[in-house]
């Protein structure tokens, strides 16, 4: 008697990256001992969690709570069988980085839309791209021992944009330097040469969290690389999904900026979104890289500009003889 049922599940990488992260599919006795796959694409008998203990407090565990319940299942002697066929299209929020921060939706519309349309879809097809990119069956259970407990899961609440730094008001100038929080997709880990910096990719449209409020303010996105088949004015940015007006400007030991005026929001964090196409330097000749990276991103300045006299809140296009009367 089967205790779990798994499907085949795609999983969807960054919208524009192309890739497909195939789990599920397996007919050993070995698989649920070492392939992850997410619950989004199991069923398991009613009673399983009453023999197994229930689902354990994600704070209290070294490894994702997910992970944990399969392997004790495992473990405990259940019997796991797939059902062979992909029937899961999974678009997973850890891997978006701030996905909870600005919810969309539109990604599993697009899928839908075409499931519903073109009930023809090559799910075949998606599968032997995800063998050819070395992305089938590649979600494996690690080693968790070195981490504290709740850390993974703290992780990915940074990841999803649920925890977030402190939210200021833009007060003068910033400097914001590359830190080691994951991010998703959007940015590989931290780097570091004379500064520190992080590779985007595979998205080719990562996002930058701007945790100030405020008017008017001027940013200047240093980077170090690129995509060398990439020009640097294709390299635009959005502010909340709007495009703004940008200038490059070239450093002295190569870098340039990526300089322009953009509003913040008042009682919000900011996103910006950077148009960065990706590449593989292995696929170029440049050393045996081969993950999909886009920029290299280190510091970032940001600084308050006073807004021009039409688009200032009323009071602030008053003399303040006049504001001294009305706020005393």
């Amino acid at each position: 008697m089967l205790d779990f049922v798994v499907s085949g599940c795609v999983f969807y990488g960054p919208k524009g990256s192309d890739d497909y992260y195939v789990t599920g599919l397996f007919d050993g006795a070995e698989a649920p001992f070492q392939h992850f796959c997410p619950p989004t694409s199991i069923s398991h008998r009613r009673d399983v969690t009453t023999r197994m203990g229930g689902w354990r407090d994600p704070r209290a565990l070294i490894c994702p709570a997910d992970n944990e319940f399969l392997l004790r299942a495992a473990h405990s002697g259940m019997r796991f069988a797939s059902t062979g066929e992909v029937t899961v299209h999974k678009f997973a929020a850890g891997h978006r980085y701030m996905s909870y921060l600005r919810v969309s939706s539109d990604e599993q519309s697009e899928l839908l839309h075409s499931l519903t349309f073109s009930p023809d879809i090559d799910i075949e097809g998606i599968v032997r791209k995800s063998k050819a990119n070395g992305q089938y069956m590649i979600f494996k259970y690690g080693d968790y021992s070195s981490h504290p407990e709740g850390y993974l899961f703290e992780q990915n609440l940074k990841r999803k944009g649920i925890s977030r730094p402190a939210l200021r008001p833009l007060l003068e100038r910033v400097l914001i330097v590359q830190t080691d929080e994951p991010r998703g997709s959007d940015w590989h880990d931290l780097e570091s040469n004379d500064k520190r910096y992080r590779w985007s990719g595979p998205n080719p449209s990562p996002k930058i969290l701007i945790p100030y409020t405020g008017h008017l303010a001027r940013i200047s996105v240093e980077i170090l690389f690129k995509n060398p088949s990439v020009d640097n004015e294709e390299l635009l940015l959005y502010v909340e999904e709007r495009p703004a007006k940008c200038k490059i400007k070239t450093g002295s030991a190569g870098q340039f900026y990526l300089i322009a005026d953009i509003p913040l929001q008042p009682a919000d964090y900011t996103v910006l979104t950077l148009n960065a196409p990706t590449f593989r330097p292995s696929d170029v000749g440049l050393g045996e890289d081969q993950r999909k990276i886009g920029i290299a991103v280190s510091e970032i300045v940001i600084e308050p500009i006073e807004a021009p006299l039409s688009e200032r809140p009323w009071w602030r296009s008053r003399p303040s003889s006049f504001l001294r009367t009305i706020f005393k």
